[in-house]
């Protein structure tokens, strides 16, 4: 039996870290031990399966313990550049193989945080285009790319409603929600539907006001533990077009709408037409901002009006893009996904 230490964030917790983390380690094989060091998590030690137990991981020196009891085969950091900073004082403890899985959003990994990929024998990163940005920075990558259930995420009849753009993700510079409120101010048809925190980046009721809009706010969000996979998916099933604004690294919840059934609208830059194919219309990058995972694409409001107005307006182009949507997600699955992950820890 191979003993994984699994550093990410809590399996149950709704975040996409978290949520990646259920779906591959409950389908990796029985001979894999994993002991998940989970952010989110606290409480005594949770038994999730008969190979996957979860601990609690709230300060970076309690890793010192976990490897004194462990005594992992291999290490996997399954995170973001923060966490990479935020263990880099303690990561000399880790035993056995060290593996870093990361998502990379930005056109480059900021100078700042390339020494800490070099502590580790491999790095894994979930698209192509992640592995590309990774080579342009001298680290050499394989991609273990993400999955979506499609007998748990499925289109669902809907009753009459008023048609539904909608976002599900974090309130953060890095994902744009005021340009999707500035572009369905302009469209003025249609409700939008927010699922993000109250707290965060934007004030995002004060927004609303701003621009003379009345969104529906889900302020359970993803990342605020209550939002849970079951939620998460009837969020999906009630839109009629997802909206995904950001420079995403992979984009699990624009995939998961589609294997919904649902048209997504999303931005050219990052791994948006990798994964999501000919399921989406894509919004031009209006200009690039500088955050600390480097440069990210910025929607152009004007094309993302445009675009919203096309899926409302075009019946047809909607239900066709809607089919393509439902037929690329089935290209992605977990069972893909596991056989990548596996090949990076036996190799």
């Amino acid at each position: 039996m191979t003993k994984v230490c699994w550093v990410s964030d809590f399996p149950l917790r709704g975040s996409s870290f978290g949520n990646v983390t259920y779906e591959l380690l409950t389908r990796m094989p029985k001979d894999y031990y994993f002991e998940v060091l989970s952010l989110g998590y606290e409480g005594m030690p949770l038994k999730l399966t008969d190979n996957i137990r979860i601990f609690e991981l709230k300060k970076a020196y309690q890793l010192r313990y976990y490897y004194s009891k462990f005594k992992p085969d291999t290490t996997v950091v399954f995170h973001s550049f923060w966490l990479l900073n935020s263990i880099a004082n303690e990561m000399e403890v880790m035993t056995g193989k060290k593996i870093l899985y990361i998502p990379v959003e930005g056109e480059e990994v900021p100078f700042e945080y390339r020494k800490h990929f070099f502590s580790f024998d491999t790095v894994a990163t979930p698209s192509e285009y992640s592995r590309k940005v990774l080579k342009k920075s001298g680290i050499n990558a394989s991609v273990v790319p993400h999955g979506v259930d499609t007998a748990f995420f499925t289109p669902k009849p809907k009753a009459w409603h008023e048609f539904r753009f909608g976002y599900l993700g974090l309130n953060d510079i890095r994902k744009q929600i005021p340009r999707v409120m500035e572009a369905y101010a302009r469209l003025g048809q249609g409700t939008l539907v927010i699922a993000a925190e109250k707290e965060g980046h934007y004030d995002l009721p004060n927004l609303a006001k701003q621009y003379n809009i009345s969104p529906i706010f889900v302020e359970a969000k993803l990342n605020s533990l209550t939002l849970n996979r079951e939620a998460v998916r009837d969020f999906l099933q009630s839109l009629d077009v997802y909206i995904s604004p950001a420079s995403e690294s992979f984009g699990l919840p624009a995939l998961e709408a589609q294997a919904c059934g649902i048209p997504v609208i999303a931005l050219e830059h990052g791994a948006s037409k990798e994964v999501l194919g000919n399921g989406a219309v894509y919004c031009g990058v209006a200009d690039l901002l500088e955050t600390s995972i480097g440069k990210i694409g910025l929607i152009s409001v004007s094309d993302l009006y445009r675009k919203m107005r096309f899926l409302i307006q075009v019946k047809e182009a909607y239900e066709k893009t809607a089919s393509k949507a439902l037929a690329n997600a089935q290209n992605w699955t977990w069972e893909n996904a596991v056989k990548k992950l596996t090949e990076v820890l036996e190799s």
